[in-house]
């Protein structure tokens, strides 16, 4: 257990000789016990970072840090500031890609980044980003990955239209819950020129599916036609729940240059004759696009769940 002096040196040892990627990982602390030293935040050299388990104390004058950064990932860190009052907003000019997995005060990671192209923030509920400083960051970003849980707090409301966005990728969505459903459809009307969208769905349903499944036979999902979505991915999907189906529905009579659509059904439920049993009942719903095709396969070997659910992979994903 080394001393946040010793941690200081190593880091001022790496920040003077021309490392440009620098993952650093302490795994070993069940809370974040060191703090990212100064000299690495300031770093003119690095390129591509990566911080886990540490705590970041951002000075309220951080104009100069990350100057040549290209990628961040944090994980597990959390973010303070060292002054109380008005801190000034972080440029980050040459950033392009930014994720976050359970970080604490994000809020206060307070920044302009004006080449950012990738945004993810994922996490537990104790770790969700506040709508208003996800806003700025909609209107230049590509590719977004978001939580579902986040949807609970999300106001759409005070989205700009995301013009740029291309990816949407929604990991843990619970479609027993309707309001979260109802939140996620609105913002993907602020996403007029999504081009792909992906979801992985909460693998287990509630107990109380039969009442779910009467409330979406008596609603419908309002939303305008998608006029550039051309591929939708849906990871633990089941034909069980009214409320998916109605979804699926819903995008499939929207989205008129709709090409592929790929549904891989949850992992309790894979049996060739219930894939292929799923596969006619979409088929079945109007498409407004004539050249959609819908593959549904059981093998969950082949789906997203290494890109999802392993660590590595998202980070890796996110970073390369």
């Amino acid at each position: 257990m080394p001393q946040q002096s010793d941690f200081d040196m190593w880091c001022r040892y790496l920040s003077r000789n021309g490392v440009e990627e620098l993952n650093i990982s302490l795994y070993k602390y069940p809370e974040p016990k060191y703090q990212l030293p100064f000299c690495l935040l300031c770093c003119r050299i690095i390129k591509q970072l990566m911080v886990q388990q540490l705590f970041i104390d951002l000075p309220v004058n951080a104009c100069d840090i990350f100057s040549n950064v290209t990628s961040l990932a944090f994980f597990n860190v959390t973010f303070k500031r060292s002054v109380n009052g008005i801190a000034s907003t972080i440029s980050i000019p040459k950033l392009e890609k930014l994720a976050f997995e359970d970080c604490g005060g994000i809020n206060k990671f307070e920044i302009s980044p004006p080449k950012l192209e990738i945004l993810s923030v994922i996490g537990s509920m104790y770790y969700l980003v506040d709508s208003r400083w996800l806003a700025p960051h909609l209107k230049a970003i590509k590719t977004l990955w978001l939580c579902g849980l986040s949807l609970a707090f999300m106001r759409v409301s005070m989205f700009p239209t995301a013009i740029n966005l291309r990816v949407l990728k929604l990991y843990g969505l619970h479609f027993d819950y309707w309001d979260h459903l109802l939140v996620f459809m609105q913002l993907l009307q602020k996403c007029p020129n999504l081009c792909e969208l992906q979801i992985l769905a909460v693998e287990f349903r509630g107990e109380d599916d039969n009442k779910l499944n009467d409330a979406a036979s008596r609603h419908e999902l309002f939303i305008q036609e998608l006029q550039m979505l051309n591929t939708i991915k849906i990871e633990a999907f089941s034909d069980k729940s009214a409320l998916e189906m109605l979804f699926m529905k819903t995008l499939l009579s929207k989205s008129r240059v709709l090409e592929r659509v790929v549904i891989l059904k949850s992992w309790h439920h894979m049996i060739y004759s219930g894939v292929r049993k799923l596969q006619r009942k979409l088929e079945c719903f109007p498409r407004a696009s004539p050249n959609a095709q819908i593959v549904c396969d059981g093998n969950y070997y082949a789906g997203m769940y290494e890109d999802w659910m392993d660590t590595h992979g998202v980070r890796l994903q996110v970073l390369e």
